[in-house]
């Protein structure tokens, strides 16, 4: 029993989020099966996460507020190693969750500036959003093969930040605060029982 209490403090003190931003954890899957789910509690305010030059980061977000849903992305990339240089060029792609692309913008569509979406959605609900490198763009996120298409011809990596207006996280994780209500009560319950 006193196992089980420490674990739920150490859960109950654990912090998921901090202030809206989550974290890539290892490598997000790019294909709707492996998609990484955003966990946390309240707006997803930030994605902060790290591409290599052929990968493909999918985060599954849920839009609240789909009039004014907002990304924007800024990088940190290295210079880019290949023969003809093309440099900090990136796409933003925007599914809903049956695979279908709702919006998408790459920053080499609009001469090398952060690529941004901003179009108004149809409804709130379960997105997929997706971030990638120059040369590369959606095929089909159902097939393993072919989820794809990759021309890669850019040599880039690093790190990026996912600017978002108007969503929460996918997978809603308690507050710490809440987390500690419940073990309070459970510390409650275990002292009753051992008096009675």
């Amino acid at each position: 029993m006193k196992y089980f209490l420490s674990i739920l403090f150490f859960l109950s003190s654990v912090n998921i989020s901090s202030a809206g931003v989550f974290n890539e954890v290892g490598d997000a899957g790019e294909l709707v099966s492996t998609a990484q789910n955003t966990a946390g509690d309240g707006s997803l305010d930030a994605i902060n996460g790290y591409l290599d030059f052929d990968d493909v980061d999918l985060f599954k977000i849920s839009v609240t507020d789909f009039l004014n849903f907002e990304v924007s992305m800024t990088a940190s990339l290295t210079p880019d190693a290949s023969p003809f240089p093309v440099e900090d060029v990136a796409g933003l792609w925007l599914f809903d969750m049956a695979g279908d692309l709702v919006t998408e913008d790459s920053s080499y569509d609009l001469f090398f500036s952060d690529p941004a979406l901003f179009d108004p959605l149809a409804s709130n609900g379960m997105y997929l959003l997706a971030v990638a490198l120059f040369g590369i763009e959606p095929d089909n996120l159902f097939d393993l093969d072919t989820g794809w298409y990759k021309d890669v011809a850019s040599i880039q990596e690093g790190s990026y930040t996912l600017q978002i207006t108007g969503a929460e996280f996918s997978v809603p994780v308690p507050a710490p605060p809440v987390l500690w209500l419940l073990s309070i009560g459970l510390i409650a319950l275990v002292r009753n029982r051992k008096i009675a």
